[in-house]
């Protein structure tokens, strides 16, 4: 039987990028390139502890895909283009 792990908060954008797979690490390679590792942080910890408030937890699959399919919402949040057209 297969679990799921729950996220709450993220400590570490370089263990968040070793946990993470597919597209999401490209995203994450183009956080880290800008220089934006600790903003990100910042704002996935303020989006967990609101949906951990409405009790609507993150599992890692749920993290991982919000941060490979959810990118225009990353980049308004960090204000910044992760990558130019």
């Amino acid at each position: 039987m297969e679990t799921e792990t729950f996220v709450y908060k993220v400590h570490n954008f370089y263990d968040l990028k070793s946990a993470s797979w597919s597209g999401a690490l490209q995203t994450l390679d183009a956080i880290e390139e800008k220089g934006l590792e600790d903003k990100f942080i910042d704002l996935l910890n303020d989006i967990l502890e609101m949906n951990n408030n409405e009790g609507k937890a993150w599992t890692e699959t749920q993290l991982n895909d919000f941060i490979w399919f959810d990118t225009e919402y990353i980049e308004e949040c960090l204000d910044c283009k992760l990558w130019e057209d």
